[in-house]
C-alpha cells in the first residue's frame, strides 16, 4: 500500500484550525482528520477484474455558536485552504436554524486517558503478493468440486489514522488496520444454479495464514443448495445459523440507537427496564476488546464508551446514544457516537456441549436458516418479513436444501421466543453469537 502523508502534517493542520478558532471565544470547534491507504482487488476465474490502490486524507470541521452549527470538509493541508474551509463552516452556521442538542461535549464528558486496544497491525504486502493470495483462494474454491466455479474473489487491505480535537482540550489520535478476504461460488447441476459466499475480516495478518479455507467454505455453501426440495407453508421452529443470527442482534441495535429513539421510530422505544427476551439471555457490549473489529477508546464526540449489559437477564438495560441523541432524549451520552462496540449474545443455559450439531437436535424438526435476503423490517411495529433459504431438518438431521421461502413474524415476539443459543460462536464485524433457536415462525413457500 502507498505511504500516507506524515502524521505531522495532519497534526499541524488540526493545530492551525484550533488556533483560528481561538479568536472567537464564543465559538466551539471540533476537528476530525484522517489519513487512509488501501488496496482492493477483485479476481475472477484467474483474471484481475479490478485493482484500486489508493491513499486519501481529509478533514471535517464543525463549528457551533449560539445553538447553531456548520460543517465543512477539506482535502488539503495548505493553510489557506484550511482557513477557507473554516470560514465556510462558520458561514453555514450563521444560516442554519437553532438546535439545542447541537454542540461539543462538556470538558468533564471527554475521554482524557484512552485505552490501548492494539488495533493497528501493519501488513506490508506488495501488490503481487496480494494477487497471489486471491489466486490461492480461487484455486481452492474451484478444486473443491466439478460442480462449483468461482464467481469472484475480493481482497481488501486498509490502514487509517485519525485525529479528533476540540477547543475543550480534547486531542487524541488512533491507528487502525483492517483486512478482508471473501469468495463467491457458483454451483450448478442439471436443475439448479446457486450462488453463495464466505468472507472473513481481521485486524491481524496472521488471521489469514490459511486463506484457502475461504474458497472451500464458499464452495461448500453453494454446492449444498443443489440438493433442494419444496417445503409446504406452515409454522415451524426456526434455527438461525450464527451468521444469520447476527441479523437479530442488528435489529435490536437499530431499535435502541439514538435516531430511532428520538424520531419515535422504534418498537423498543419505551421498553427500558422491561423484559424483551427470555431471562436466560444477555447482550453484552465490550468496546475495549483487544484487536476487536468494533473496538474504540472514544467515539466521534470524544466520549469513552463502557463495558456494559444492553440486555441483562432478558431485560433491556441500556440504549446506544451519541451526544446529540442523548441531548434530544434528555439522557446521558453512552459513548456510542460511532455505533455499538463489540456485542455478544449469550444464554445462561448454553453449555460447552451445545455445538451446531447439538442445536440441530434441539431444533428437532424445522427450518435451519443459512441465508437471508431483503430488508422487510418495520422498526416501528417490529413486523418482520424476509426471504430466506436454508435446510429442512427432521429429527435433528438435515434432509434437503430449501430456497425461496419467506419468514414472517414480529421482532418482539421472535425475541421473546428464543429458546436457545449455541456454543458455535462466530464473530463478524461488531457481533458475536452462536446459532439461535426460535420456537415458531411462519414459513411461506
Amino acid at each position: 500500500m502507498a505511504d500516507l502523508h506524515s502524521t505531522g502534517q495532519m497534526a499541524s493542520a488540526v493545530d492551525h484550525l484550533l488556533q483560528l478558532n481561538q479568536q472567537y471565544p464564543q465559538r466551539d470547534i471540533q476537528v476530525n482528520a484522517f489519513e487512509a491507504s488501501g488496496l482492493n482487488l477483485d479476481l475472477r476465474q484467474g483474471k484481475l477484474e479490478s485493482r484500486v490502490n489508493e491513499q486519501k486524507f481529509g478533514i471535517n470541521i464543525k463549528v457551533y455558536e449560539q445553538g447553531k452549527s456548520g460543517s465543512a470538509n477539506v482535502a488539503s493541508y495548505h493553510p489557506q485552504s484550511l482557513t477557507e474551509a473554516y470560514q465556510a463552516a462558520c458561514a453555514i452556521a450563521k444560516a442554519t436554524d437553532t438546535d439545542a442538542a447541537a454542540g461539543i461535549a462538556a470538558p468533564e464528558q471527554l475521554c482524557r486517558q484512552p485505552k490501548a486496544l492494539e488495533l493497528y497491525h501493519p501488513w506490508p504486502l506488495a501488490e503481487t503478493q496480494t494477487i497471489e493470495l486471491a489466486r490461492r483462494i480461487e484455486t481452492a474454491l474451484e478444486q473443491y468440486s466439478s460442480q462449483v466455479s468461482s464467481h469472484g474473489v475480493h481482497v481488501s487491505l486498509s490502514e487509517i489514522r485519525t485525529l479528533l480535537a476540540n477547543n475543550h482540550g480534547f486531542y487524541q489520535s488512533s491507528e487502525q488496520s483492517l483486512y478482508g478476504m471473501g469468495a463467491t461460488a457458483l454451483a450448478r447441476n442439471e436443475q439448479y444454479n446457486e450462488i453463495d459466499w464466505w468472507h472473513t475480516m481481521s485486524r491481524q495478518p496472521e488471521h489469514f495464514d490459511e486463506v484457502e479455507s475461504i474458497g472451500v467454505k464458499a464452495a461448500q455453501r453453494a454446492e449444498r443448495y443443489l440438493h433442494q426440495s419444496k417445503l409446504s407453508s406452515g409454522k415451524y421452529p426456526v434455527l438461525f445459523d450464527p451468521m444469520n443470527a447476527m441479523s437479530l442482534i442488528s435489529h435490536i441495535v437499530q431499535a435502541i440507537s439514538g435516531p430511532a429513539l428520538y424520531m419515535n421510530a422504534s418498537f423498543l422505544q419505551h421498553k427500558l427496564g422491561q423484559a424483551i427476551m427470555p431471562a436466560h439471555l444477555n447482550l453484552h457490549e465490550d468496546p475495549f476488546v483487544a484487536n476487536g473489529l468494533a473496538s474504540f477508546a472514544f467515539d466521534g464526540d470524544g466520549i469513552a464508551p463502557s463495558q456494559r449489559a444492553l440486555v441483562s437477564e432478558g431485560c433491556l438495560a441500556g440504549f446506544l446514544l451519541s451526544l446529540y441523541a442523548a441531548r434530544r432524549l434528555a439522557l446521558s451520552a453512552t459513548g456510542n457516537g460511532l455505533g455499538a462496540g463489540n456485542l455478544t449474545l449469550s444464554s445462561s443455559q448454553t453449555t460447552a456441549n451445545d455445538s451446531f450439531a447439538a442445536m440441530l437436535k434441539k431444533l428437532d424438526t424445522g427450518l435451519l436458516v443459512t441465508g437471508l435476503v431483503g430488508d422487510g423490517i418495520n422498526l416501528i411495529s417490529g413486523d418482520y418479513s424476509r426471504s430466506a433459504r436454508g435446510y429442512w431438518v427432521q429429527h435433528g438431521i438435515i434432509q434437503h436444501a430449501v430456497t425461496g421461502v419467506t419468514l414472517s413474524g414480529n421482532l418482539q415476539q421472535m425475541l421473546s421466543d428464543i429458546q436457545a443459543v449455541g456454543n458455535d460462536l462466530y464473530t463478524q464485524g461488531p457481533f458475536t453469537t452462536g446459532s439461535v433457536l426460535i420456537g415458531e415462525m411462519q414459513v411461506s413457500a
